[in-house]
């Protein structure tokens, strides 16, 4: 859930006139944000030594989607920015999945996997932000539909994800798994030698 935590930021001059808010109130969406996430580190994140960690991480992911669901439908600026706070502080259950991991890994290989983890958790949250910026930056008049389209995929993309990734390590483990993870962004980015930098250069 923690790129929930950037979705806001390259859009928040689109926001900001859609919910009556200042540029400069709106400002603080992604700052508020910030904010609650550490609040959620803070207080959420240590109830795992207490709590059950699977359940204190689903009912953290069911209050993130309820404030996300909550953004869509929320017009008034002050009720905007405290669901902004509620978003961030619901967004830490991926900091719950690390520790809960690394307590089912075997003790070699423990420190290997917390650090695949947070890897992992940081390369997704530069994965969105950048693609999000690059959407913001084609044509204006299509934005909305470019931005449903890109986040659709990336979240089907997410729903089939474990699926497949379950079904390949039951037959060949991390080494497998990682292999043909490692298909797709190659795919990009010969897509992208190919095709894309001639339109990158067109378009300068």
């Amino acid at each position: 859930m923690s790129p929930t935590l950037y979705y806001a930021q390259p859009i928040t001059e689109l926001i900001a006139p859609d919910i009556h808010m200042s540029v400069g109130t709106a400002s603080l969406i992604v700052s508020l944000t910030q904010i609650g996430y550490a609040f959620g580190l803070f207080f959420l994140v240590p109830l795992g030594d207490l709590l059950e960690n699977r359940k204190l991480m689903i009912t953290t992911a069911i209050i993130s989607i309820f404030s996300l669901a909550l953004a869509s439908v929320t017009h008034q600026p002050n009720a905007f920015l405290a669901v902004s706070l509620l978003v961030g502080f619901s967004s830490v259950a991926v900091q719950i999945l690390i520790p809960l991991a690394a307590h089912l890994a075997p003790d070699e290989s423990r420190g290997r996997v917390v650090v695949t983890g947070v890897v992992l958790d940081f390369a997704v949250q530069m994965n969105m932000v950048l693609g999000q910026r690059e959407i913001y930056a084609l044509h204006a008049a299509s934005r909305n539909r470019l931005n449903a389209l890109y986040m659709t995929s990336i979240f089907i993309g997410g729903a089939i994800g474990p699926a497949l990734a379950n079904s390949l390590y039951e037959q060949g483990g991390c080494t497998l798994t990682a292999t043909v993870a490692s298909v797709f962004p190659l795919i990009a980015l010969v897509h992208y030698l190919a095709v894309g930098r001639s339109v990158t250069m067109a378009t300068a």
